[in-house]
């Protein structure tokens, strides 16, 4: 997911300075720099998702203990 995140950004500023170059001139290059960030932001978002969210949902954390609860068990 990482490696392609990278690809699509690069991809994205490509097709936006080619289609917006004729139009807006210089300008379309710093357009194509928040459409790749922006379209890279939304493709890591939705493999987070996918990828990390599950295993996060599983993870459960251990039980905290204190001195006191084990004092409870061994009865001092």
């Amino acid at each position: 997911p990482t490696m392609w995140s990278g690809v699509l950004e690069m991809l994205l500023r490509i097709i936006v300075v080619y289609t917006f170059m004729g139009t807006v001139g210089f300008r379309a290059a710093a357009y194509a720099e928040i459409c790749a960030w922006v379209g890279a932001l939304l493709y890591n978002v939705m493999m987070f998702s996918k990828f990390l969210i599950p295993k996060l949902r599983g993870y459960e954390e251990p039980e905290r203990r204190s001195h006191f609860s084990f004092a409870k068990k061994v009865r001092i």
